[in-house]
């Protein structure tokens, strides 16, 4: 919400909000639509829900085998998660070192530049 109210502070007013199952809450959705902000954000499954269907992907949680249901949003926040994952490669990126905010952004900057470059040249090739 801090983040959201600095933008709106700017005059930059987002039409959407997507989110991942994390941030699935009415309290959230009220606050956002009362910004004018439309939340895509993925429900969790409640205790009530049925079972995902037998051939949805499983995970391992403690040491029982998990179904996972597929979440319908995650097809659209993949680019976003595959990007952030590609600046986590960079150590300086993953293990923040740089106290000050320029030196950071500096960093960021510099890690998203050789990624780009880096999927230019494997584009070309």
């Amino acid at each position: 919400m801090p983040l959201l109210d600095q933008l709106l502070a700017r005059e930059i007013r987002p039409r959407q909000l997507w989110a991942d199952r994390g941030y699935d809450g009415e309290q959230l959705r009220e606050r956002l639509q009362a910004r004018g902000v439309e939340p895509v954000i993925s429900r969790r499954r409640r205790r009530n829900d049925p079972p995902p269907p037998a051939d949805s992907p499983t995970s391992l949680r403690g040491n029982r085998r998990r179904a996972k249901p597929r979440d319908p949003n995650g097809r659209h926040r993949w680019p976003v998660e595959r990007t952030n994952s590609w600046l986590r490669n960079w150590r300086r990126v993953s293990t923040r070192w740089e106290r000050h905010p320029d030196y950071w952004l500096a960093v960021i900057q510099t890690a998203a530049a050789l990624v780009a470059w880096q999927m230019l040249e494997h584009s070309f090739r």
